[in-house]
């Protein structure tokens, strides 16, 4: 145990109830829902990208800052088109919607929630 009592065991602090609370915080600061002033822009963040790859690219360097595995970049990718090519610039109405997906994934993943 940690000098405050609480154990320094991943069981202890990884878990379903855990792993819920930090998808609603994510969601809840990506769609505005927090209180006022905390803001998370994903479109801000993915840097004027217009397409999936672009975005993936842009977001992981500036939400996670490291690199994906090759496999995680493709299934994000993927995620970003939605059926389309992802070389292909988004509509205009999609860019948002994309981004705040995206980052919400990042922020859910593995790669921000580590030790």
């Amino acid at each position: 145990s940690a000098p405050n009592g609480y154990p320094d065991v991943g069981s202890y602090w990884i878990n379903t109830t855990a792993w819920l609370g930090r998808w609603n915080f994510v969601f809840a600061a990506l769609e505005g829902r927090l209180d006022r002033g905390i803001v998370i822009d994903a479109l801000a963040l993915a840097g004027g990208a217009k397409t999936p790859d672009a975005m993936v690219d842009k977001l992981s360097g500036r939400v996670l800052r490291r690199k994906l595995s090759f496999a995680d970049r493709a299934e994000l990718v993927r995620s970003a088109a939605a059926g389309a090519n992802p070389s292909d610039p988004l509509r205009s109405d999609l860019l948002i919607v994309r981004a705040r997906q995206i980052v919400a994934l990042m922020l859910s993943s593995r790669y921000f929630n580590y030790r």
